[in-house]
């Protein structure tokens, strides 16, 4: 998947196990993206352990999540 980053994974929670196609505008995000590094922008994430999924789903779904909420798979 492009855009994920070098070995990057996409990790999808609670999906069925049918294949997900993920349809993106390919020259929109490369223009965001390119704009992003050139001026240095990065995303603002709350990062929460895998063990604590529904509870950032719940944060996320309530509203109270303030910026993007990340799944760390390690932790």
């Amino acid at each position: 998947m492009g855009g994920s980053g070098t070995r990057g994974q996409l990790v999808v929670v609670g999906a069925a196990p049918d294949p997900i196609k993920v349809r993106t505008p390919a020259i929109e995000n490369e223009d965001s993206l390119r704009l992003a590094h050139e001026r240095g922008i990065r995303s603002r994430n709350e990062i929460m352990p895998l063990s604590a999924a529904p509870a950032a789903y719940e944060r996320m779904m309530s509203g109270d999540a303030r910026f993007r909420v990340v799944l760390d798979t390690r932790a």
